[in-house]
């Protein structure tokens, strides 16, 4: 498969002819098509063309021959059939549209079935919902094709216990298509933006180009080969990409780390494989018991626990009171009813009863057992910070913060944090866990407080 865009009408010389015509013109199309064509014929015409023209000074009639490889329009012989190489021609007018526009070139190769539905291409929601699908199958009356008949799933919905599975520093999940069309594209990976933070129509990656040993490739082939019927374990050095802060823009590093790769298909006519990884080293860090002293915890909901003292760090509501505390999803007992919930008075009361009970009698049907000994012993930084707030050097700070892997996240001064904010996913947390005992510092970035760009200095804490 070859996809081919442009912006304008083929400049190249033709023997022959010194000045542009119309004769000349076609005889350089002609050469274009003669080359194409010849060249497929020598690979058993496999190779399919999608031609994508952006702007208006583009040939269509040229890119359309390009895509059907039929040059008689131009002179060129195409007797031999090549119907199952015809690819497709598509003017992009807008070059906003033009990730979009390039990605459908998966929905060519839609094989249209009554019985099993169709999964789109995922996509922005038009609402700013994140990634979704659309799931449809057509109306047939008396044989008759009537209309189709579908619904929109966020990625986040389908496949939540996939988004935010946690097992240790090391394992992951992931879901890849498989359908005879789609083969190895992948949906949900942790080196991918998370589908509820994506603002935009994405650029779909191949999984072998995350994962990228060669005994995922060969799992990968049985994947293909057992459809529905595919289960598989099994252990080897995998290939692992550890991001260096936002993998888009800063990379990755690869470690060689021996895993168990447990993967299996959904079934029932859903393209999609589903694998957990998990490392053979992997460790998950636990907490001795704490015990709550009463006041080891404020929520970043400062409108509506009402600390004493008010301030403004940067452009928002601040208090230096106390630090405070947000939880991201995997704090939680069900995550995805988290992340979909509202944060009201009532819940805000409950956390806050629940992480300052000296009795240790209160209980949470909400968050995870170990969640409260992870807030009373973070709560000891704060003395440190406000003891370094009083320095000369804090004028040059915007805030300090601790972020743990089981989902606490603390913040001096205190202020409230949009509901969405996950620091596990930002960049300053990748790159540090990536650059373990070191002093790791950012490149400069948007700060999600308010404070405009900033520089981030961080390095891991280990017990």
């Amino acid at each position: 498969m070859i996809l081919f865009l442009t912006d304008g009408k083929p400049e190249d010389d033709v023997s022959g002819y010194s000045e542009e015509s119309e004769e000349k013109e076609i005889a350089r199309n002609a050469d274009i098509l003669r080359t194409i064509i010849t060249r497929n014929r020598g690979m058993n015409n496999k190779v399919i063309l999608f031609t994508y023209g952006l702007g208006t000074e583009v040939d269509m009639d040229l890119l359309e021959a390009m895509a059907s490889q039929n040059g008689s329009a131009y002179g060129v012989d195409t007797s031999v059939d090549i119907q199952e190489t015809v690819g497709q021609a598509i003017l992009v007018d807008n070059p906003e549209n033009l990730r979009s526009k390039m990605a459908s070139y998966y929905d060519h190769y839609a094989n249209p079935q009554i019985d099993v539905p169709t999964f789109s291409v995922p996509h922005q929601g038009a609402s700013g919902i994140g990634l979704l699908t659309v799931v449809s199958l057509p109306v047939i009356h008396n044989n008759n094709f009537e209309g189709i008949v579908g619904i929109g799933i966020t990625l986040e919905d389908l496949f939540s216990d996939v988004t935010y599975f946690r097992q240790g520093e090391l394992s992951y999940s992931f879901i890849f298509e498989v359908s005879s069309k789609f083969v190895g594209r992948t949906l949900l990976h942790p080196l991918l933006p998370a589908p509820n933070t994506v603002d935009e129509d994405p650029v779909f990656v191949h999984i072998t180009s995350l994962e990228r040993s060669n005994e995922f490739r060969t799992l990968l082939n049985h994947a293909i080969i057992d459809g529905d019927n595919f289960a598989e374990t099994t252990a080897f050095v995998s290939k692992r990409p550890i991001a260096r802060g936002d993998s888009a823009t800063e990379g990755v590093r690869v470690v060689d780390e021996p895993s168990q790769y447990f993967c299996k298909a959904v079934g029932d006519g859903i393209p999609y494989v589903i694998c957990v990884v998990i490392a053979d080293r992997d460790k998950q860090t636990k907490l001795d018991a704490q015990t709550p002293t009463g006041s080891d915890f404020m929520y970043h909901r400062i409108d509506i626990s009402h600390p004493d003292s008010v301030c403004r760090n940067g452009k928002r509501k601040a208090t230096t009171d106390h630090s405070t505390v947000k939880f991201s999803p995997n704090a939680f007992i069900e995550p995805k009813k988290y992340a979909s919930g509202k944060e009201t008075s009532a819940l805000v009361e409950h956390y806050t009863e629940y992480m300052n009970d000296v009795t240790e009698i209160i209980t949470s049907n909400v968050l995870k057992e170990n969640i409260r000994d992870t807030v009373v012993a973070t709560a000891k930084i704060e003395d440190i910070w406000k003891e370094a707030s009083r320095s000369e050097a804090n004028q040059y700070i915007a805030a300090y913060f601790m972020g743990t892997d089981n989902g606490v996240f603390r913040l001096y001064p205190g202020e409230r944090l949009d509901v969405h904010y996950d620091h596990t996913t930002r960049p300053w947390y990748k790159r540090v866990k990536g650059n373990v005992g070191k002093n790791v510092l950012s490149v400069p970035y948007k700060d999600a407080f308010g404070n405009g760009y900033i520089i981030t200095l961080s390095r891991t804490v280990t017990v």
